[in-house]
């Protein structure tokens, strides 16, 4: 029997030579612009080949609070205190090899690069030292007028652009890494306006009343894929067994056959953003309909990011044939009411 799924900052300092990149803090260390600042417009094409909400997700967005708190442009808290860019995570550590391109996300020059370091996530015993280099390796493009971007955390080795070269929206300038002060495959986008940060949800008119600001950077299509989302759901899948975390992001779970005659079958997910009290629910059900396997829990704590599972177990023969689903919700009360984040996933099992 074989089980298979049918779905599933700132601006950093450029040396003279213009050749290379150093920061002290490569997430920015300068104030964003302050609102009703005009600018000349421009359009940010989304930097990365990826479908938000399906195989990667906003880890992280820009923190607008001015002081030691934090808070991102939906009056949530995705983000830490001073991040000053918008992290795109992938789904797991896997996709690295499959060399997940970042783009320009508008017309420019390459201002800088940086392509020598290596991919070993920060807190391992073989971590490198990524002091005056947390970027790692990075691109910076001037879009004139005032206007850069910044792409950190760039694969070793897979920058295809050189300073002074001419970019296009959309030129592929490197693949998604671990360089830098991350643990996990993401892309650091920054952007910056006369060497001041400003969020690309908001602009440099500010934001409003919890959502998209007057004149966000995004492309319109663009914003359309990046709903703000105050709990993710970014991860889902299947397994003969539960599994523990380190599986799930090693993205060995993608690739899981079963064996002829298994007797078990567990979902899990990976969910990111959650505050205290959600209320987070999964469902397993069977090729009939009725549910095999229930979970239902409220977070204790703001949860950064959380993995879970539920699963069911044959004690006379094997697993049925047919379809399974998997459903997790999580449900959030607060102020303006109840807010609902799902995802829902199959796996269908067929004998040979």
């Amino acid at each position: 029997m074989i089980i298979r799924p049918i779905a599933a900052a700132a601006l950093l300092a450029v040396l003279a030579a213009g050749a290379s990149v150093s920061a002290s803090e490569p997430h920015a260390i300068v104030a964003p612009v302050p609102e009703g600042i005009d600018a000349p417009p421009i359009a940010f094409d989304l930097p990365i080949d990826c479908e938000p909400g399906i195989d990667c997700w906003i880890f992280k967005y820009v923190d607008l609070d001015p002081g030691p708190g934090t808070a991102d442009f939906g009056c949530g808290s995705i983000t830490h205190d001073g991040h000053k860019g918008t992290d795109i995570a992938l789904a797991h550590f896997a996709r690295i090899g499959e060399g997940v391109a970042v783009r320009a996300a508008a017309d420019g020059i390459v201002r800088a690069i940086r392509d020598e370091m290596p991919d070993i996530p920060q807190g391992r015993p073989d971590s490198p030292d990524v002091a005056q280099r947390q970027c790692g390796n990075a691109v910076i493009i001037d879009h004139e007028a005032g206007w850069t971007s910044t792409y950190c955390h760039l694969h070793r080795d897979s920058v295809r652009v050189n300073p002074g070269q001419t970019v296009r929206s959309g030129t592929h300038i490197g693949d998604v890494g671990l360089s830098g002060y991350t643990n996990f495959p993401h892309l650091h986008f920054g952007v910056m306006y006369q060497n001041r940060v400003v969020d690309p949800f908001t602009g440099v008119s500010g934001a409003r009343s919890c959502t998209i600001g007057r004149a966000p950077l995004w492309q319109r299509q663009v914003l359309d894929r990046l709903p703000y989302r105050s709990a993710i759901i970014h991860n889902v899948g299947f397994s003969d067994t539960i599994p523990d975390a380190a599986a799930i992001r090693s993205g060995e779970l993608t690739q899981t056959l079963f064996a002829p005659g298994a007797d078990s079958l567990a979902f899990w997910t990976e969910i990111a953003g959650l505050r205290k009290n959600d209320l987070i629910s999964m469902r397993l059900t069977d090729p009939s309909g009725q549910p095999v396997a229930l979970r239902s829990e409220r977070a204790e704590d703001d949860q950064p990011r959380i993995w879970l599972a539920v699963g069911v177990q044959v004690s006379d023969g094997t697993l049925r044939q047919g379809a399974y689903r998997g459903e997790v919700t999580v449900t959030r009360e607060g102020g303006t009411g109840q807010a609902r984040s799902q995802r829902v996933a199959f796996m269908r099992i067929a004998y040979p």
